[in-house]
Parts: C-alpha cells; sequence; structure tokens
C-alpha cells in the first residue's frame, strides 16, 4: 500500500481496492484516553477474531471465514416502515447502531437530519454465525419541540438475534418499552474502510446530522494529538474531547471520548459527557469520499446519544 498526503488528508491506493481519501489520525496510549473517562480503552483480546478464523490446518483450499464483525449498512423495519440504519460491531463485541428516519435501501447514506431518530448502545458474542447481544436504544433529536419519540429521557432495555450470512447481517432487535415490539434487521457489509488499518485523526469537518449543528454551523477539529473541539453557534453547544485507534489500530475503527457545555435552550439536555465510537465512511457504497460517523452516548441520569456524520473542508 502507498500513500500520498494533500493537505490534512491522505489518498490511500491498495493493488486489489479503489483509492480511498482517509482522514488523518493521531495515535495515543490508553492511559490519555482515559483522562476524559472512556472506560474502555484496550482491554480487549482477539477472541472474537479467533471465533472467526477456520478451524483445523489441513492441506487443501482455505476454508471462506465468515464475517462476524465490521460496518453494516441498510434498513430496518418499524411498524411496517423501513428506516434507514447504520451500524457497527466491532471485533471485541461492541455494537453501535443509528437508526434513521424512513428510508429506502438504495447503497447511500441518509443525509439529511430525519424528523426522529434513536441509537442502539450495545454488547453482542458470536456462535459460529449467530449473534446474540443486548443493550439499550436511547432516543434522539429530543429537544423541547422536536417530533414526539417514546425514547427521549430514558433507556429502553432492547435483545439482538442475528444471522451473518455472506455479507450480509439480518435478523431482530426486541424492544422491551411498554409495549414490546420487534424491529427487523436487514443490513449488508461495508467494508469500503473497514478493513483498512485506523489512522490517526487530524483535519476540520463539517458536522451534518447531530441535532446540536444547525446550518452548517459546526466545523470539528482534531489536532494530530487526537484532540478535538467543536462550537455550534444555534445551539451554544461546546464539544471538547479526544479520539483514538480502538484497541491495536488493525481496523478503522475509533473510540471517542468528549463533554458537551454551554449547550442553552432546548439544547441545553444536551450538556454531559459522551463516549462511543466512530469510523470513515463513503457517502454511498459505490463512492470514494470519505466522512466520519460518530455514534455516542451520554453518562447522564437522562440518558443522550448523538449521531453524527461529519465531511471533510
Amino acid at each position: 500500500m502507498s500513500s500520498a498526503r494533500s493537505h490534512f488528508f491522505s489518498l490511500r491506493t491498495n493493488a486489489s481496492q479503489h483509492p480511498r481519501h482517509r482522514l488523518r489520525v493521531a495515535s495515543l496510549t490508553c492511559a490519555a484516553l482515559l483522562t476524559v473517562m472512556l472506560p474502555a480503552c484496550g482491554g480487549g483480546d482477539d477472541t472474537a477474531e479467533s471465533q472467526s478464523l477456520p478451524a483445523g490446518g489441513g492441506s487443501g483450499s482455505p476454508t471462506p471465514v465468515a464475517v462476524t464483525h465490521g460496518r453494516f449498512v441498510g434498513v430496518v423495519t418499524i411498524d411496517g416502515t423501513e428506516h434507514f440504519a447504520d451500524a457497527l460491531l466491532t471485533i471485541d463485541g461492541a455494537l453501535r447502531l443509528y437508526v434513521g428516519g424512513p428510508h429506502s435501501n438504495d447503497g447511500a447514506l441518509e443525509r439529511t437530519r430525519p424528523a426522529t431518530s434513536e441509537q442502539f448502545v450495545g454488547t453482542f458474542a458470536v456462535q459460529e454465525s449467530q449473534a446474540s447481544g443486548s443493550g439499550i436504544i436511547i432516543g434522539q433529536q429530543c429537544a423541547a419541540g422536536s417530533a414526539p419519540n417514546p425514547y427521549c429521557g430514558h433507556s429502553t432495555p432492547a435483545a439482538i438475534q442475528a444471522t451473518f450470512t455472506g455479507n450480509q447481517l439480518e435478523g431482530d432487535i426486541r424492544v422491551d418499552s411498554g409495549t414490546p415490539s420487534t424491529w427487523k434487521l436487514q443490513l449488508g457489509s461495508w467494508d469500503n474502510y473497514y478493513d483498512l488499518r485506523a489512522d490517526p485523526l487530524s483535519g476540520q469537518l463539517r458536522e451534518e446530522l447531530a441535532e446540536f449543528a444547525r446550518a452548517d454551523d459546526t466545523i470539528v477539529n482534531f489536532d494530530q494529538d487526537g484532540s478535538l473541539f467543536f462550537q455550534s453557534a444555534n445551539s451554544g453547544c461546546v464539544g471538547r474531547g479526544r479520539s483514538v485507534p480502538h484497541l491495536d489500530g488493525k481496523f478503522d475503527v475509533y473510540d471517542i471520548a468528549f463533554s458537551l457545555e454551554s449547550c442553552t435552550g432546548a439544547y441545553s439536555y444536551l450538556n454531559g459527557s459522551y463516549q462511543g465510537l466512530a469510523t470513515s465512511t463513503p457517502s454511498d457504497y459505490w463512492d470514494y469520499d470519505s466522512l466520519l460517523r460518530i455514534w455516542a452516548s451520554g453518562s447522564g441520569a437522562a440518558q443522550t446519544a448523538v449521531t453524527m456524520l461529519a465531511e471533510p473542508l
């Protein structure tokens, strides 16, 4: 693999893959990340990876390796309506899923903020090709005056049962709300960037999706030491935090921790500490551009979550 540098961003070329624009990233130690209260830096093992390797070591054609972690995009069907879905399942069993607005499974990201959205925060384990796990559903875009969302202000228990089949992930999320419901998952693997190593993030990006960002007023700055900063004029929110490649950086996954401060008015409920995961992404499955997806959830008594999508300037 060769690399070339243009401004803060790099263009990577692999003989077996398309060229890909990647955000530059600076490596940090776990100790540095702990200073912003990220509880899970390192500490993982290769159990999930070893489970995906073919058994035995005999001669002959190699056994195909099952996909048991990665980035998956598609739809979640809720009450008969398909919604945009974007999931990250890490090698050490962390799971983040963004559920957006009504959407057709057309191979493109949802770039417009929907009226309501949710985030599933959980963990999973894989036995053969079967994934099972549990977590919570947290409502997003819950500011006063927003469209009603039954998942705002609290955490709703949920459990996932899904099957990895080829490059697909299909199954159910059973949501234990007042009236239990089942969400149907139909996701396809987006390994465009996931299988590349995590490079240290640096540069400037414009946030498009988060509730606190309005009218292109939020520029996210990543310094070469992994620290991040942003400020939103309309909501008043100021974000400060840090990023680091997840585990050993073998895959394009980053641990993210930041605080939101000074959010005013209807957005004040967002003030607090957040932690989550991030990965780079094309805007659609066939494109060569590179955006940054962040899934983050708060640690306060009233559960909050933000899903971000930022485009390099």
